[in-house]
């Protein structure tokens, strides 16, 4: 934003300077049309500029609510108080989808981590659940 207005500036400036000149020369004719292009090319680019700060801002907002939403749902997998093997079972959220991997030795278990991960999540979350069930050995 303060690149545009400087340049907005420097532009005024430069044409208020060229309107003081004996506006019958040519070559200030051309100056002052060049001036104003330029000053158009300046505004066009900050615009360019705001718009892509504008996506990253957006992406790292959404970067952190991936990480957040990891995080909340590892702690509950965690907490769960239903002797959940939730240190075998990996958590990747994106693109607004919670991703749980890894293995789990019942197919109860296995229920158990999706609800608790959907109810972590909330709903404007998918979950996708990858778990395989792998009996441990006795």
């Amino acid at each position: 934003m303060r690149t545009h207005r400087a340049a907005a500036i420097a532009a005024l400036l430069l044409l208020a300077t060229l309107y003081g000149c004996n506006s019958n020369d040519r070559t200030d004719t051309a100056a002052e049309q060049s001036a104003r292009s330029a000053a158009r090319s300046a505004d066009e680019a900050a615009r360019g500029v705001g718009s892509a700060a504008e996506q990253a801002g957006d992406t790292i907002a959404q970067t952190a609510d991936n990480i957040a939403t990891t995080a909340k749902v590892k702690n509950r997998l965690m907490t769960t108080g239903k002797k959940l093997r939730w240190d075998d079972i990996d958590v990747d959220t994106s693109g607004g989808t919670v991703h749980l991997k890894g293995t789990v030795p019942t197919e109860q278990q296995k229920k158990i981590a999706e609800a608790v991960a959907a109810k972590a999540a909330g709903k404007e979350y998918t979950v996708m659940s990858h778990l395989e069930v792998a009996p441990s050995a006795p």
